[in-house]
């Protein structure tokens, strides 16, 4: 699978548990007022057959927003798990096309030293001659 495919799902899932740990909060906070209201109001005014209802009614959707809430924080940490995961695997990727670059531009550097040496050695043994000396030498360095 594609590295930035992992990244955007992994962000696009974190979003959608983000949004759904924020509807649970929102959702427990309300029914836990609307549980605190009804008390306080029983306690002012009498309980009434009603209010009983009421309260367990809100009780029920306080604990379905519990549920909620651990649905988002799995979402979520799924969700960061996934760019956690995409975002080292392109580091090492990238470490790897690095450590490759390097050996190659050793490699290379190594091979116009190597070219250099050899065309020395063929002018000191008198088997070029001192112009086709100088003109395969500028040849080799302007390559670089």
């Amino acid at each position: 699978m594609n590295i930035k495919i992992v990244k955007n799902i992994g962000i696009i899932i974190s979003i959608v548990g983000t949004i759904v740990l924020g509807y649970g909060f929102y959702s427990y906070n309300e029914a836990q007022g609307m549980i605190r209201a009804i008390t306080q109001g029983n306690n002012l005014f009498g309980q009434s057959s009603s209010s009983a209802i009421s309260i367990d009614r809100w009780t029920e959707t306080s604990n379905n927003c519990k549920l909620i809430l651990a649905i988002g924080a799995i979402i979520l940490v799924f969700g960061i798990i996934l760019l956690v995961v995409g975002v080292l695997i392109n580091k090492n990727k990238t470490k790897s096309k690095n450590n490759c670059n390097n050996q190659s531009i050793t490699h290379y550097e190594t091979n116009i030293q190597d070219r250099l040496n050899r065309l020395e050695e063929l002018k000191k043994k008198q088997i070029i001659t001192e112009d086709e000396y100088l003109e395969k030498r500028r040849e080799i360095i302007s390559s670089l």
